[in-house]
């Protein structure tokens, strides 16, 4: 593959396209002219996209969508790069993506099909509409016809000049609804932050109410979902409207492993609550939720161990204590996600484990890494327990600056995490989308 031949043909385009929509699975294997050997390197793969950019036309947003190819380690960062550099888009997907089965084959289409006959249709249509215009009419009816046209003129002028005057009062009377309706609006605006004052009250009154439930009669209704579940399962099929982005929304259990480091905090804290917020949107409606930074330490810690009960009270609480939540890290995703699998996994749930970071940091072999996860994920028919996301934040490389190592290792951590365990990495370049 070349991409100096893709970006010469965009730039002779004309006129300038205003996007462009990469989809590859790794960095090309070719530059300018045709390699003479029959193998390349993973650095001549790096210089052939570094030399292919050159051939792109400035200010123009490249949205690249990168299938999973074993190895190519530099081409998530890479392509990373160049999204926050050209104010585009990077995103990885998992091999069932979108609908977790092949696509099916589309039928043919008939030549003679009914778009067909209706253009027949309506050219003869258009040859009866010329014969009817180009009939010559008499010279009587003409000026009959110009009287009528005076006439019309007239009294159309009239209505014209009774519309303006009224046009004027109702001028008059608009103003004043405006002016009454923004009095409106700021009484509104009063009265819905008591409303929320109290609702806030009501939500921690209730939390403490919702304590007392007796714990056996929770034991015995799950007990039944879970018999019903299994008399289920054989004719449930997943939609394929179940994603947001390319990421399932299709469990019942959520949680959400965040970077807490001094990176994280002091460049990515503000967009890293917004994309909380906004994954917590996504599951209107979930069975249990947990939060725990890299290192395995739970926001919460009197729901250590055990599942945080879905409730918009408990959903509001999470979004406030992330404004002030410091718990320092380092910057090491692995020990979050090896206690989330060992905490929480139950064969008869639905899991997604969120992973929010910028960087891989220490020593760790990435193979060594995936090879433990695997360990830890796979049960004995292959399937995985839960599903791994991953969210990646950029940190140094905004508006083309030197990436750092650390970044780099994130990007292709997650990049095979995601694609062994049946999830999606999103890096994000845009901190307004």
């Amino acid at each position: 593959t070349s991409l100096h031949a893709a970006f010469g043909a965009i730039r002779a385009l004309t006129p300038r396209p205003d996007n462009v929509m990469l989809i590859t699975d790794g960095l090309p294997t070719q530059g300018a002219s045709k390699p003479g050997g029959s193998t390349v390197s993973s650095e001549d793969r790096l210089r052939h996209f570094e030399s292919a950019l050159r051939d792109l036309r400035p200010r123009m947003p490249v949205n690249t969508v990168l299938f999973p190819m074993e190895g190519d380690f530099d081409a998530p960062i890479s392509f990373w790069s160049l999204a926050l550099t050209t104010g585009g888009s990077f995103l990885t997907v998992s091999r069932d993506w979108p609908s977790g089965r092949r696509m099916t084959r589309r039928r043919n289409i008939e030549a003679f099909s009914l778009s067909f006959l209706d253009c027949i249709c309506c050219g003869f249509g258009a040859i009866i509409l010329l014969l009817v215009l180009s009939k010559i009419y008499e010279p009587v009816v003409v000026e009959e016809a110009e009287e009528n046209l005076e006439q019309l003129i007239a009294l159309l002028q009239e209505e014209l000049f009774n519309i303006r005057g009224e046009s004027t009062v109702l001028d008059r009377e608009l103003k004043k609804v405006s002016e009454e309706a923004a009095s409106t609006r700021l009484e509104l605006a009063n009265l819905q932050g008591d409303l929320n004052r109290i609702r806030g009250q009501y939500e921690a009154s209730r939390q403490e109410e919702e304590a007392t439930i007796d714990e056996g009669e929770l034991r015995a209704a799950r007990q039944r979902l879970t018999e019903e579940m299994k008399r289920l399962l054989p004719y449930y099929r997943r939609s394929d409207a179940d994603a947001v982005a390319g990421i399932p929304v299709d469990s019942e259990y959520i949680i959400f492993v965040i970077d807490t480091s001094n990176s994280m905090i002091n460049y990515n804290w503000g967009l890293v609550q917004r994309k909380l917020q906004e994954a917590l949107e996504a599951y209107p409606t979930v069975k249990g939720i947990q939060v725990m930074n890299d290192d395995g330490q739970y926001m919460f810690s009197d729901y250590a161990g055990r599942w945080i009960p879905d409730s918009p009270g408990r959903r509001q609480a999470i979004v406030n204590r992330m404004r002030s939540w410091y718990a320092q890290s380092d910057s090491n995703p692995v020990d979050g996600i090896q206690a989330a699998i060992e905490t929480f996994w139950d064969a008869d749930k639905k899991i997604s484990i969120y992973v929010f970071g910028d960087d891989f940091a220490g020593s760790m072999n990435i193979d060594a890494v995936v090879a433990t996860i695997d360990r830890r994920n796979r049960v004995i028919d292959g399937s995985r327990r839960v599903r791994i996301h991953g969210v990646g934040f950029p940190r140094g490389f905004r508006g083309g600056g030197r990436i750092p190592p650390t970044a780099s290792r994130f990007a292709t951590l997650m990049r095979v995490l995601c694609d062994r365990n049946g999830g999606t990495f999103v890096a994000l370049t845009d901190p307004n989308r």
